[in-house]
């Protein structure tokens, strides 16, 4: 763990997290078990299918939908995305076929994702001193909400904020403010925990929250890891020692504690 800045003066009252590789791993591993899941389901309607050719068309649809998307900062749209790919197996898509698509895709994401190791101790032991929240990108809003309840963690959050349900995506500062309104405090209050450096840090630092940059289920290098546009308050390895970030006792019989702010080493 490494801190790197301090938001000296400002009382942390609410604190949120991104979803896909902090809160679950979403890697390529995943992705991969993902679409074969989904493939399961194709085959399952349709019987056997070329499937290179079934992935080689959803990774030019989900592509294209970046190129056009991605500089606006505007989300992508998932229902969208299933019905293109199932183009190359059918020659029309009705709705009921897209309908069941759907689901089955939202219902693979929920069997392959899984939380990361201590996600459910942190949580607990943060909602005892904090209002906790959901900031993520995701082109499909009930697909993150299923995957949420499915693993058991959507009553830890007071406030679940979706790009699909607000048409921008993170680093825009429309999410940010929209957590804090639904947590009830100011955004210069709020405290956003993830791993993208752009979406997550410099969209805190764009909307006037403090943040915390999570390494530790990353892949790839974060091409813009640094950029001095976003402030994070620390950079850890462990999502449990965010505990420390913020002087909270883990989670316990007598975890009800009162988080000391800044923080030991940031006065």
């Amino acid at each position: 763990m490494s801190r790197t800045g301090c938001a000296a003066g400002r009382a942390v009252r609410a604190v949120t997290f991104d979803v896909g590789n902090t809160l679950f791993p979403f890697r390529r591993g995943e992705m991969d078990r993902l679409l074969g899941r989904f493939l399961e389901f194709i085959e399952g309607r349709f019987g056997p299918c070329d499937r290179e050719a079934v992935i080689r068309r959803y990774d030019e649809v989900r592509q294209e939908q970046y190129r056009v998307n991605l500089p606006r900062l505007r989300e992508n749209d998932l229902v969208e995305r299933v019905r293109l790919t199932l183009e190359a197996v059918v020659d029309e898509v009705d709705p009921e076929l897209l309908s069941d698509a759907v689901l089955a895709y939202v219902e693979a994401l929920a069997q392959t994702l899984s939380p990361a190791p201590g996600t459910r101790r942190l949580l607990e032991a943060l909602r005892e001193v904090y209002p906790l929240g959901v900031i993520t990108n995701y082109p499909y809003a009930p697909g993150t909400r299923h995957v949420l309840k499915a693993h058991g963690l959507e009553d830890f959050f007071s406030a679940v904020v979706i790009s699909a349900e607000w048409e921008f995506i993170k680093p825009h500062p429309l999410l940010f403010r929209q957590a804090a309104a639904q947590l009830g405090v100011p955004v210069e209050n709020l405290l956003h925990v993830g791993d993208d450096w752009e979406a997550d840090i410099i969209g805190a630092t764009r909307a006037g929250a403090s943040s915390v940059y999570f390494t530790g289920l990353r892949e790839d290098p974060d091409p813009r890891r640094g950029d001095p546009e976003g402030r994070p308050l620390a950079e850890v390895d462990d999502l449990e020692d965010l505990l420390d970030v913020l002087s909270v006792a883990p989670a316990g019989p007598r975890s009800r504690v009162q988080a000391t702010w800044p923080p030991a080493g940031c006065r």
